[in-house]
């Protein structure tokens, strides 16, 4: 990978410059439905106001969830230079982890134009067959020399914003609010929690769906969710999505779901 940075110094005529402070620029991880056993695709894409000569990211999961099969250039990448394609794309994989590094054009004449819903790259995963939950798909630096998420602009480096993905099991997700996995929405939900937070010492029903009790979906569990909850309930707050079975959509949080019974 010590190649790559070479290769978008020299695209962006020398040293890459300090990242610039605006994100004009930003990246996707998918959301993919999968089952064990199942061999799935999904795509990383990019947002972006800025004309965009090269970029580099890497994304991690669970290896014991799904392992890396392939990763290619995505349909807009494959598009630049007149349909044949970016001047590098290099792609790394390990256990949990896999990136990608891309120049536009080498000599710097085009550009990826700026656009919604740019399709960077395009990953196969096999999903393991034992496998009991889904996993997040995070932006993260990976690999040896590490490779940091970023995109160039202009001759800079810039840090782009990022949106988390994640491989949702089929059957999977939860029902924000069904804190004690029962198949609705109730006070007990809130006692629950409350029992959880403040054991007594009694006997008591462990959670099993964390991210279901995270009623203010902040990515931690506490009081305040509790009060969100009863909120929810008795004041006509809003309760966060997914309502309905489904995937976190702030995938990423420490929070997890290893089993929820309405689900």
């Amino acid at each position: 990978m010590r190649f790559l940075f070479l290769v978008l110094a020299l695209a962006c005529g020398g040293a890459v410059a300090a990242p610039l402070a605006a994100q004009p620029a930003t990246f996707f991880a998918p959301q993919i439905p999968a089952a064990p056993g199942d061999q799935v695709s999904g795509a990383i894409t990019m947002d972006s106001t800025a004309l965009v000569n090269g970029f580099a990211f890497g994304v991690c999961f669970d290896p014991a969830v799904a392992s890396h099969v392939n990763t290619v250039a995505g349909s807009d990448v494959a598009a630049v230079n007149g349909g044949s394609g970016p001047s590098f794309f290099t792609v790394d994989s390990s256990a949990g982890f896999f990136t990608v590094g891309c120049v536009i054009d080498l000599f710097g004449f085009n550009d990826l134009n700026p656009g919604t819903d740019l399709h960077l790259a395009e990953t196969t995963y096999n999903v393991a067959p034992t496998a009991a939950n889904g996993t997040a798909l995070d932006f993260c630096s990976a690999g040896n020399p590490p490779v940091v998420t970023q995109i160039v602009v202009a001759g800079a480096s810039v840090i782009p914003a990022i949106v988390p993905g994640e491989i949702v099991l089929a059957g999977g997700g939860f029902e924000r609010g069904d804190c004690n996995s029962d198949g609705g929405f109730n006070i007990a939900d809130a006692i629950a929690l409350l029992g959880e937070l403040f054991p007594s010492g009694g006997p008591s029903n462990p959670i099993t769906c964390l991210d279901a009790c995270d009623g203010n979906d902040d990515g931690a569990l506490n009081i305040a969710d509790a009060i969100a909850l009863l909120g929810i309930l008795f004041s006509g707050s809003i309760l966060p999505e997914p309502v309905n079975c489904g995937p976190d959509p702030t995938a990423g949080d420490p929070l997890d779901c290893q089993m929820s019974g309405a689900c």
